[in-house]
């Protein structure tokens, strides 16, 4: 099995999670955000916020639920500061 970097693997896991060819389930999508702020990741930032994103909105819309904007909140302004600290 061949290997890549975390910041390569979660853009995967997010895809299969929530988007039209995924697995979609709230709770999955909510761990991955919970790993997306508790870790760091050196690169493709911009990348993972917008799959991460898509995903949610993808999901939310699918099943009509609106609470999970706080976790993109989140997510985003976890991100966006990390990418500022490089």
């Amino acid at each position: 099995m061949e290997t890549k970097p975390f910041h390569e693997s979660i853009i995967d896991a997010i895809q299969n999670c929530g988007g039209e060819n995924g697995v979609s389930s709230r709770q999955n999508l909510i761990i991955l955000g919970k790993l997306l702020i508790t870790t760091t990741i050196p690169e493709n930032h911009e990348k993972i916020l917008m799959e991460f994103k898509k995903s949610i909105e993808y999901w939310s819309s699918n099943h009509h639920e609106q609470d999970m904007r706080g976790l993109i909140s989140r997510v985003e302004k976890k991100l966006m500061h990390e990418k500022i600290s490089d």
